[in-house]
């Protein structure tokens, strides 16, 4: 392997660990910080002539994570459990009351079709609403808006 190559392999982990590091507020998950950590110690330690050669950092790097992220992460999540809560928004109650357009009639015995915020949509009725009228949606049901006609 050329010698620049290998004077410069220990700036290359210090910076991919940086990288890492700095990736993770973007990519929630509190995994690549941990990567990144191991990263910055393989070019501390390669830089200080303790790790040599690529297998051997490469070797150093992969345990290390592994060891920090077994070890570190669930104490992390407790000072940060942000980075992991994720609460959906209700979105049928956001939908509920709205006024949609009807673009295929739509009668109790088949379904039509309305246009809901830019997109096509399933809609049911118990009443029949003509194509090109309008109505409100009352429910959903996975891509099945429930709607009944608006006077």
């Amino acid at each position: 392997m050329p010698e620049q190559f290998t004077n410069a392999l220990p700036w290359i982990w210090i910076a991919a660990g940086a990288v890492m590091i700095v990736a993770e507020f973007a990519v929630p998950g509190l995994i690549l910080i941990f990567f990144g950590i191991a990263a910055v110690l393989t070019g501390i330690l390669a830089s200080f002539g303790i790790l040599t050669d690529v297998v051997s950092q490469a070797f150093f790097w992969a345990i290390s994570s592994f060891v920090l992220l077994l070890l570190l992460r669930s104490q992390v999540k407790r000072f940060f459990p942000a980075f992991e809560r994720y609460e959906p928004a209700d979105e049928i109650e956001g939908m509920k009351g709205r006024i949609v357009d009807v673009m295929e009639e739509i009668t109790p015995e088949n379904p039509g079709r309305v246009s809901f915020q830019g997109s096509s949509w399933i809609a049911c009725s118990s009443a029949p609403i003509a194509a090109g009228g309008k109505a409100k949606i009352t429910g959903r049901d996975n891509l099945v808006l429930y709607v009944e006609p608006v006077d």
